[in-house]
């Protein structure tokens, strides 16, 4: 059974999150291409992710924290900016694994995803990518409507492993209308509240 899930805000990244971008991508359970895919120099590559969520105009990072202790213990983004011309973005999230598994993720990325939506009117469709043997983030992404719409397996992509391997993602899909659904529900469901902090 997982634990009480602690209570979050989400914020910008600041200067002083390198440190725990760098201790949460060190642990062994932990894997996000970003931060330490094939055996990466990760010290480096938490001030590069900063560095792009201040400076990269295609990009919008929210730091998830802890309220109690302001740590950061994950990210949520839009990324591909440059397809609002096309109406359609990219999202992801990542939480540090002793984090994972209390709902933080879910209830992170329906706020931020709430607040996308209001936040660029422009937006019509969101696209996300899983393993398809990770069917906690699957389950996850389809909370907030995002539905399998494509499988690309690992020979056909580019998309590497810790291990520096390729591997198979499943790419999901959902227009404005089916997140805005999803997301109604879920306040009904009180899995998420639109009096989380964004800052």
């Amino acid at each position: 059974m997982a634990d009480e899930q602690p209570e979050i805000y989400l914020s910008d990244l600041r200067w002083g999150d390198g440190f725990d971008l760098y201790s949460l991508a060190l642990h062994p359970q932990f894997f996000y291409r970003a931060l330490n895919s094939n055996n990466a120099w990760v010290a480096w590559r938490a001030l590069r992710y900063i560095l792009k969520a201040k400076y990269d105009a295609n990009r919008v990072v929210k730091a998830i924290r802890l309220k109690a202790s302001d740590k950061l213990i994950g990210c949520v983004l839009l990324s591909n900016f440059n397809k609002p011309l096309q109406g359609q973005s990219e999202t992801e999230t990542f939480i540090a694994v002793p984090y994972q598994r209390k709902c933080i993720g879910t209830t992170a990325r329906m706020r931020f995803l709430d607040w996308s939506l209001n936040k660029f009117p422009e937006l019509q469709a969101i696209e996300t990518m899983a393993h398809p043997d990770n069917i906690a983030s699957i389950n996850m992404q389809k909370r907030s409507g995002m539905k399998p719409i494509k499988i690309i397996p690992a020979e056909d992509g580019n998309y590497l492993g810790r291990d520096g391997k390729l591997e198979p993602r499943v790419i999901m899909r959902a227009t404005r209308p089916e997140i805005e659904a999803a997301l109604a529900l879920a306040r009904a469901q009180n899995l998420y509240s639109r009096d989380m902090l964004v800052l």
